[in-house]
C-alpha cells in the first residue's frame, strides 16, 4: 500500500492498473487437488514477474489465493491492455495436467484502468480494475477488459461496490 500511496500521491506520472484473477482456480483445486492449484499459482506468478521483467512496473501484489494486482508506471491504458493480452496468451499455452483424460489448461481474466485519483483514497484505487475484471469473467473468461466509463455493465457494477462500500 505503501507504493500505491506514493503513486496516488505522484500526479505528475501516469500509472495503470492490472487486476488479474485465475478463472476457476477451485476446479483445479477440486479435480487435480491443492498441490496442482500450487503450482498453477506459482507458474503464473512466473509468468508475471518474466513479462513484467522488461517495463516499468512499480508493484505486483498476491490479493487472495487466485487474484494479483500489478501497479505499472508510465503506461498509458492502451500499452496496458497490450500487455495484460500478453500475459493472458502466455498463461493459456500452459498445459498443466492430465488427469483420467482430462487436461487442464489455464485462463485468466484481466481488468485494465488508469489509476484513479478521487476522494475514495488509496483503497478505492483498485476498483475500476476490479470491475472491469469482473466484466472480463462475466463476458466469458480469459479475456481483458478496460474500465471504460460508458460501459454500462461496468458503470453498474462501480455503482454496486460503492453501495457495498457504504453500506460497511
Amino acid at each position: 500500500e505503501n507504493i500505491l500511496s506514493l503513486a496516488y500521491m505522484n500526479t505528475d506520472t501516469e500509472y495503470t492498473l492490472m487486476y488479474l484473477d485465475i478463472d476457476q482456480l477451485h476446479v483445479v483445486n477440486d479435480t487435480f487437488g491443492r498441490k496442482m492449484g500450487d503450482k498453477v499459482i506459482q507458474h503464473f506468478a512466473n509468468i508475471l514477474i518474466e513479462t513484467l521483467s522488461v517495463v516499468s512496473y512499480r508493484m505486483i501484489a498476491r490479493i487472495t489465493g487466485d487474484t494479483f494486482a500489478v501497479l505499472l508506471q508510465g503506461f498509458n491504458i492502451k500499452d496496458t491492455a497490450q500487455l495484460a493480452e500478453d500475459i493472458r496468451k502466455k498463461v493459456r499455452k500452459a498445459d498443466y495436467a492430465r488427469v483420467e483424460g482430462r487436461t487442464y489448461r489455464p485462463t485468466v481474466s484481466i481488468g485494465v484502468s488508469d489509476l484513479v485519483r478521487d476522494s475514495s483514497g488509496v483503497r478505492g484505487a483498485l476498483i475500476p480494475a476490479q470491475i472491469s475484471c469482473q466484466a472480463a469473467k462475466d463476458r466469458g473468461r480469459n479475456r481483458v477488459e478496460i474500465y471504460l466509463t460508458g460501459d454500462e455493465n461496468i458503470v453498474k457494477r462501480f455503482e454496486e461496490l460503492q453501495m457495498i462500500g457504504s453500506v460497511r
